[in-house]
C-alpha cells in the first residue's frame, strides 16, 4: 500500500485514466491508514485530490464521492467542495451521508441550489432546524414530502408554519405530520400553534385528525423513557465494543470479559462477544445463550477457552435471566466439564459451514 506522501508526485498524471487511477488509489490509501490522519496528511489529501477533482469526468467524480461520502476522516474542505459540485451525481452522496458538512454549509447549498440538492439534504440521518427552515421555504412538493417524513429532521415553530402553508394540503405531507404528531407531543404542539384561521379552513380534515392536547403529555413522557432506554442500550454497545478492542489488543482476557458480562446478566452481549471472537453468526451465538437447552452455550464457552469457574457464572446468569430451575446450573457445568476444547473447536467449524 502506497503512503499518501509517496503518491503526491503522481498528481501530475496526464491522461483521464491515470487521474482516475490516482485519485482512487489515494482515497484507498487514506482510508486504509489505521491511525487518525494528522493535520499534514489531511492537508496533503485535500491538496492532491482537490487538484485533480476538477479534471475528472462527472462519472469519476461521482465514483470518488461515493467512496468519500461515508468516511469519517474525509476532510471538511473536500466534503464541501464535492457537496457543492455542479453535478448532483457527485454532490448527492456527500449531501446525504457526510458528517463533515456544517449546518452553515448545508444552508448555503440549500439556498443556492435546486431541489435535487435539497432532496439529498432532506434524506440525511439528521437535519437541524436551521437547515429545515430553508428546505421548507425553498422546496417543491417531493422534497416537502421527504423532509416531513424524515424523523431525524428537527423543525422550528417557524418551519412547521411554512411547511403547512406551502405543503399542508399534500396528502403525503399530511400523513407524515399526523404520524409524527402522534409519537411526538412537541411536534403536535407546534402544528397546533401554527394553525391560523386561514390554515384551519384550508386544511380541513387534517386539523380534526391531530391528537388531542391531553395526549401530548403522555406521548412526551413515553418518548423521554424511550430515549433514556435507547441511551442505555447505546452505552452498552459502546462498552462491549471497547471490551472486544481490549481483548484484540491483549489488554483483557476473554475469561475476564465473560465474567464481567455474566455478573451483569448481559447474555445478549455474551452472544455478541462470542460471535465476534469465534467468527460465527450473531443470531446463532445469541440464540445459544438465550436457549433453554444449554448444549450450544457449552460449546461456545469451551471454544472461547473460559474456565469452569467462569462458565459457572454464565450458567448462573442464564438461570436468572431465563428463569430456569436451580438444577440447570449443575447440569450446565457438568456438560461443560465433559466437553473437550478439541470437540468444541470441531463443532464451531461445523457451525461456520452451515
Amino acid at each position: 500500500m502506497q503512503t499518501l506522501a509517496s503518491i503526491k508526485a503522481l498528481s501530475l498524471a496526464a491522461t483521464p485514466d491515470d487521474r482516475r487511477t490516482l485519485v482512487l488509489a489515494i482515497t484507498q490509501a487514506f482510508d486504509a491508514v489505521q491511525k487518525a490522519p494528522s493535520d499534514d496528511e489531511n492537508a496533503l489529501f485535500c491538496e492532491v485530490v482537490g487538484r485533480i477533482l476538477d479534471q475528472l469526468t462527472e462519472s469519476v467524480r461521482a465514483e470518488v464521492a461515493q467512496k468519500l461520502a461515508p468516511m469519517e476522516r474525509t476532510p471538511e474542505a473536500l466534503a464541501f467542495k464535492m457537496a457543492s459540485d455542479e453535478s448532483i451525481a457527485v454532490a448527492g452522496p456527500v449531501l446525504e451521508q457526510s458528517t463533515k458538512l456544517t449546518d452553515a454549509q448545508l444552508v448555503e447549498i440549500a439556498e443556492n441550489r435546486d431541489d435535487s440538492y435539497r432532496m439529498a439534504i432532506a434524506k440525511r440521518e439528521s437535519v437541524s432546524e436551521a437547515v429545515t427552515d430553508v428546505i421548507v421555504e425553498k422546496s417543491g412538493r417531493e422534497v416537502l414530502q421527504a423532509i416531513s417524513g424524515n424523523r431525524g429532521a428537527a423543525f422550528s415553530q417557524k418551519g412547521v408554519g411554512v411547511l403547512l402553508e406551502r405543503g399542508g394540503e399534500d396528502a403525503t405531507v399530511q400523513q407524515n405530520l399526523l404520524a409524527r404528531s402522534r409519537d411526538d407531543g412537541s411536534m403536535a404542539g407546534k402544528i397546533r400553534n401554527a394553525l391560523t384561521e386561514g390554515l384551519r379552513k384550508k386544511l380541513g380534515d387534517f386539523v380534526t385528525q391531530l391528537p388531542a392536547e391531553e395526549m401530548d403529555h403522555a406521548v412526551e413522557i413515553a418518548q423521554q423513557a424511550y430515549m433514556a432506554e435507547k441511551g442505555v442500550a447505546r452505552r452498552a454497545r459502546m462498552a462491549r465494543k471497547l471490551m472486544l478492542d481490549e481483548i484484540n489488543a491483549g489488554k483483557m482476557q476473554v475469561d475476564e470479559a465473560v465474567t464481567q458480562l455474566s455478573r451483569e446478566k448481559r447474555i445478549d452481549d455474551l452472544g455478541w462477544l462470542a460471535a465476534q471472537i469465534l467468527q460465527i453468526p450473531e443470531t446463532i451465538a445469541q440464540g445459544a445463550f438465550n436457549a433453554v437447552a444449554v448444549d450450544t452455550a457449552v460449546i461456545l464457552g469451551r471454544a472461547l477457552g473460559v474456565s469452569e469457574r467462569t462458565f459457572q457464572l454464565v450458567a448462573t446468569a442464564r438461570r436468572q435471566v431465563l428463569s430456569l430451575p436451580p438444577e440447570s446450573e449443575a447440569a450446565a457445568l457438568q456438560e461443560f466439564s465433559a466437553l473437550s476444547q478439541m470437540e468444541a473447536s470441531r463443532a464451531i467449524r461445523l457451525l461456520k459451514m452451515r
